[in-house]
């Protein structure tokens, strides 16, 4: 019989949680349906059941459940009906959600928890963590699995449920000691082995930009578990970095891939990459290939100006755009690839031929002027 010193930290959980306020959010009235908290499709074993051993006070219709066809620890736990995060204790593991009219479900030894704040929703079936052997359970990997109800925001006066699932499971309680200790439970429908999938949002893949980030967004038939995220890199495939559906990189200059591997509820993974080019620096300044200064008369039939290429170091120079005119500030949209233009003819005056460079994220360096022209 599993050995567990839980009534102690059980019975603490009323105390914490005055201390912290934590507060029950209001559901629809009406005892709930709840589903078994394992795998779909997966076959687990009570090790421990009703009364007796650990079992005892508002914990005592309590079940200890260990998966019959692979390991125990690290198995994914979804939430048995539709709540919200009650409470969570690293001690033992242990997450108690709401769902409404106070009823509670409690799972204790998970090895990890989705972390999230309380009073955050959760669905019947979303993934909520994974089981574990966390102190001060024994050191053989189990979910124990409680039903109970509360009296106000705070869980008071807490009584047992007797445990029923919606998979056609019912278990009254007859008074015995270790009550249905070898019953073996499978949760309902088959198997989940669709991976998730993942919608990318910000930058266009190959294609040169000068700002923004790359976001996503992960679907899935049941529910996402999480996400681990990498440039140019594989993402960690050992578990997740981040317990959400979305998730973004700030982008590094050059081109990049990012990698990202996701992971739905019931364990299955999906990788993904997209190849990012980014650009945040401006091109160098052109520079003149002739004096500053000309003077010209008037009987020229055009004015071709050249100058120095700028430069780019990513994602290279795409041309210039030109200002010729009489405003010693001026700016314009006149754009050439070259490295010349033909001005044409001019009215006598003193004209300005100011220039700016612009690469192929549409970075752009200062306005600056090349040279004068004087045409008499």
């Amino acid at each position: 019989m599993v050995k567990r010193t839980l009534r102690s930290v059980l019975f603490g959980f009323i105390g914490v949680a005055v201390l912290l306020g934590f507060a029950q959010s209001a559901q629809a009235e009406g005892k709930p349906t709840f589903y078994l908290p394992t795998p779909p499709g997966q076959t687990w074993e009570v090790i421990q059941g009703y009364n007796c051993g650990t079992h005892d006070s508002w914990g005592r219709l309590s079940f200890d459940l260990v998966n019959t066809e692979g390991d125990t620890y690290g198995a994914p736990i979804y939430a048995a009906a539709d709540g919200t995060i009650f409470f969570w204790t690293g001690r033992s593991g242990s997450l108690i959600l709401s769902h409404g009219d106070g009823y509670y479900t409690m799972y204790s030894h998970l090895s990890s928890w989705i972390e999230a704040p309380t009073g955050t929703s959760v669905k019947r079936g979303q993934y909520i963590g994974n089981a574990g052997a966390t102190n001060p359970s024994p050191t053989v990997p189990h979910l124990h699995f409680t039903v109970f109800r509360g009296d106000g925001p705070y869980a008071y006066n807490r009584q047992p449920v007797a445990l029923a699932f919606a998979e056609g499971y019912n278990f009254p309680d007859n008074g015995g000691c270790n009550q249905y200790a070898g019953s073996l439970l499978t949760a309902n429908g088959e198997a989940d082995t669709i991976a998730p999938t993942l919608e990318w949002s910000g930058p266009a893949e190959r294609t040169w930009v000068n700002s923004g980030r790359l976001d996503w967004h992960l679907s899935d038939n049941q529910s996402i578990q999480g996400f681990s995220q990498n440039w140019d890199a594989p993402a960690a495939s050992d578990k997740p970095q981040f317990a959400a559906e979305t998730g973004y990189l700030d982008l590094i200059a050059g081109q990049h891939i990012a990698n990202v591997t996701a992971w739905d509820a019931a364990g299955n993974t999906a990788s993904f990459q997209r190849e990012i080019w980014f650009d945040p620096t401006a091109p160098s300044l052109p520079t003149t290939t002739v004096t500053e200064s000309l003077t010209l008369n008037g009987s020229q039939s055009s004015l071709v100006l050249n100058w120095q290429a700028a430069s780019d170091a990513d994602s290279g120079l795409r041309g210039y755009q030109i200002y010729f005119g009489t405003d010693p500030q001026g700016t314009g949209e006149w754009f050439v690839a070259e490295q010349q233009v033909d001005v044409g003819l001019r009215e006598p005056g003193l004209y300005y031929f100011r220039i700016r460079s612009e690469d192929n994220a549409h970075n752009f360096s200062e306005w600056t002027t090349l040279q004068t022209v004087q045409i008499n």
